[in-house]
């Protein structure tokens, strides 16, 4: 699949150049003889960009989720593309109409969404016809993993481990072309049905338990005769936290700027329609584990918390205010923290701070919590593009560890810009709900809940 989509990005190159040029010809159409030569490479350096936004926002990967995503995802990354490109005449020194950029991107927008859907239908009719088998240790999470993966096959099975032990070879009585093993498989069976799965040439795939996202960078090395894997604490390369906190120092402060009206007509919606103050200050766990005071519009009741204490929010969360719920649904009650940001408190890409109540019950609950903190927390964040509201925080702290493991500028970039997909398209912003695996939809962007 990875050809196909190099392909696909080949194919988008090659039609968002006609469609400028097209919209070039009908923009000089009578006034000149002929198009300028100079802006045909104008028209290329335009189509690589929209090429690269149409690969950052996955228009080429998992083609068999909703119909209605991938044109969304088309759309916004058109949207960026044509903003960016806005640009490019001047870096060029070319003069050139404004109206190309009205004409351009309506054509470049039909023309990929008609190049898209001969490749959705075929992956649409290859998953239809492929089936699933999930392995579980406990028929919960097998079924909710099956809610998930039901849209993406044409049928699901469900195995539990403990009835499969010393019982795998009669699998091969099911007609299944994809095993996915949950987390909670013990290893002695996992090795079984992982063994059975490649000898019969089945497509396998693994949930990953946290100890496995952080052995995915270990390195390889030798104890006398023994090939052994050398796993190191999760950290940032001091080069790239340099790099990293200079990009976060012009990012905030360019933000700020940017940001400024919209933050104004939010501070008046929330003083209109809700007693209260405008910004909220709360208590939150950062670098090293130390606390910070965290800024954010209000989205909440004044008296949110006086009966029940520290709660984290729900997906329906009755005390939510009507402006509160549709500023959490763009994260756009994240804004003020660019001044934390800005003081050094958080980075504009990491993992989401935690309060420190909740922090300490994690760190007894949950294994490997605490190496989250070995980065400076963010804004966005990979679990909140990638994730559903309501995700667990086990399988959060999988996307956590996954960022801080695989970090790079470029995938900050990455986050970033599907960050903006969320804020202005907030119905695709789960992620859950497209993916075949965790692993899958981690691979493709690498190649929420949230409080």
């Amino acid at each position: 699949m990875r050809f196909m989509g190099w392909f696909i990005a080949a194919l988008d190159t090659v039609v968002v150049f006609a469609a400028y040029v097209l919209a070039l010809h009908l923009r000089f159409a009578g006034a000149a003889s002929g198009l300028p030569v100079e802006y045909l490479g104008l028209c290329a350096a335009i189509a690589f960009v929209h090429a690269a936004a149409l690969a950052v926002y996955e228009t080429n990967h998992s083609l068999h989720r909703p119909f209605i995503d991938t044109i969304t995802s088309i759309v916004i990354a058109v949207l960026v593309s044509t903003f960016v490109s806005l640009s490019l005449p001047f870096a060029a020194g070319l003069r050139i109409p404004r109206s190309v950029f009205l004409i351009g991107p309506p054509l470049a927008l039909l023309a990929v969404t008609a190049c898209r859907v001969p490749f959705i239908v075929f992956s649409k009719r290859y998953r239809a016809r492929r089936r699933a088998l999930i392995v579980s240790g406990s028929r919960a999470l097998a079924e909710k993993v099956a809610s998930l993966l039901r849209a993406s096959f044409g049928s699901v099975e469900l195995a539990l481990a403990g009835e499969l032990k010393g019982r795998v070879d009669e699998l091969s009585g099911l007609r299944v072309d994809d095993v996915v093993m949950c987390p909670d498989v013990p290893p002695d069976i996992r090795q079984e049905i992982q063994l059975w799965a490649v000898t019969h040439g089945k497509q396998f795939q693994v949930i990953p338990s946290l100890y496995e996202v952080l052995m995915r960078r270990a390195g390889m090395a030798r104890v006398g005769d023994f090939p052994v894997f050398e796993m190191r604490r999760p950290a940032l390369p001091a080069d790239y936290q340099v790099v990293k906190r200079l990009l976060d120092i012009v990012g905030s402060i360019l933000g700020l700027f940017l940001a400024a009206p919209v933050m104004l007509l939010i501070a008046l919606a929330i003083k209109v329609t809700s007693p209260g103050p405008v910004i909220f200050r709360q208590a939150r766990v950062g670098l090293g584990g130390r606390v910070f005071t965290l800024y954010k519009f209000r989205t909440m009741r004044p008296d949110a918390e006086r009966d029940t204490g520290p709660v984290l929010a729900t997906q329906n969360d009755a005390r939510i205010t009507p402006v509160g719920r549709l500023l959490r649904a763009t994260r756009l009650d994240e804004l003020p923290q660019v001044y934390n940001v800005l003081r050094g408190d958080m980075s504009l890409v990491g993992p989401r701070p935690e309060r420190p109540e909740f922090v300490t019950v994690f760190e007894k609950q949950i294994p490997y919590y605490s190496l989250r903190h070995s980065v400076r927390p963010g804004i966005a964040g990979l679990a909140q593009v990638l994730a559903d509201y309501s995700t667990d925080v086990r399988d959060k702290i999988r996307y956590d560890l996954m960022y801080i493991a695989e970090y790079s500028p470029v995938l900050d970039f990455k986050i970033l810009a599907m960050t903006v997909r969320t804020v202005l398209w907030p119905s695709v912003a789960p992620g859950l709900r497209w993916i075949s695996s965790l692993e899958e939809r981690w691979t493709t962007l690498n190649g929420g809940a949230r409080r």
